[in-house]
């Protein structure tokens, strides 16, 4: 099946939004970008975790844990919106949402136990990871493109969004949904150059400053940390949960939380008001890993849920 761009699956619609005063108002889908009515989404599978229709580009409507909003955060048949939400939408390229940043996993080879890569990321897709990055700081560049057309076409399957870690050249090459960029890799400008408008990036930051920056020049998300500490990192210094939430107030960006996260202290980060966490070993280095992956989505669902 050809896959839509955003343009072509939203502008041609028209989108019908149910307000809490019960009164239906109508907006064109050239204003509102989105459109929950009609063929540009569909219902979401909670037994296969997929959705009957793929939104193409870098969007979906993606409801994990049973979220009645649609990745957007815009009304469907069931859902309420506002007008304010609608909006804010316009002025937004939405190349990811909040939805979509719930469970975010990335990858790391360090637990691999006898088994591929590849097997590992699928075990982590049905547990419902929302979002995946492909790390790596080791393997050759035909290794890393190999490694990453292959996770892209498994990713697409579960209809997740794959980006690449600070490889903007080869996230191009390969087609992939974004790319996440760190302070002391390429600038975001320059990525969005290469990659065009309609892919995700996403951006480090450690401070205020740094957020604000880089919603200024277009970033989609940010992640933040090492909230606390991090396994990949040995430098990392645990960031305060008091300037994580700081952060997360000065953008209108979402904000993901990294750094150290699993079962055993996400619930910390209630409060935050995080759009989700970015999970590297609470993940990969679960006995079971599908399994680990449901917990975590379920006690992150407890964290996000009154900022969603």
């Amino acid at each position: 099946m050809r896959l839509l761009s955003v343009q072509e699956s939203f502008l041609q619609r028209s989108c019908t939004f149910v307000f809490a005063s019960s009164e239906e108002k109508s907006l064109t889908a050239e204003t509102c970008k989105l459109a929950c009515k009609g063929s540009a989404v569909s219902d979401f599978d909670e037994h296969r975790r997929t959705p009957e229709t793929r939104i193409s580009g870098s969007l979906y409507c993606n409801r994990a844990a049973g979220s009645r909003s649609c990745g957007a955060g815009v009304a469907d048949s069931g859902c309420h919106s506002s007008l304010h939400t609608a909006l804010h939408k316009e002025k937004s390229h939405m190349n990811i949402t909040r939805e979509q940043l719930l469970l975010y996993a990335i990858t790391d080879r360090s637990w691999l136990k006898g088994e591929t890569l590849y097997e590992q990321v699928e075990k982590a897709l049905k547990g419902g990871v929302t979002l995946v990055q492909l790390r790596e700081k080791e393997l050759s560049e035909p290794e890393f493109e190999a490694e990453g057309r292959s996770l892209l076409e498994l990713c697409h399957r579960y209809r997740v969004p794959l980006i690449i870690n600070d490889n903007v050249e080869l996230a191009e090459r390969i087609g992939a949904d974004g790319v996440h960029v760190g302070q002391s890799d390429m600038e975001l400008t320059r990525a969005r150059e290469i990659l065009g408008t309609d892919k995700i990036i996403g951006v480090t930051a450690k401070t205020i400053e740094q957020a604000q920056a880089a919603e200024k020049a277009g970033a989609d998300y940010l992640g933040s940390g090492a909230v606390f500490g991090s396994s990949t990192k040995t430098d990392a210094k645990p960031m305060e949960l008091t300037l994580l939430q700081e952060i997360c107030q000065s953008v209108t960006i979402p904000v993901v939380a990294i750094g150290g996260i699993n079962h055993d202290n996400i619930l910390k980060l209630k409060g935050c008001e995080i759009a989700g966490a970015a999970v590297v070993s609470g993940i990969f280095a679960c006995e079971d890993i599908e399994e680990g992956t449901k917990e975590l989505l379920q006690k992150v669902n407890m964290v996000v849920k009154n900022h969603v």
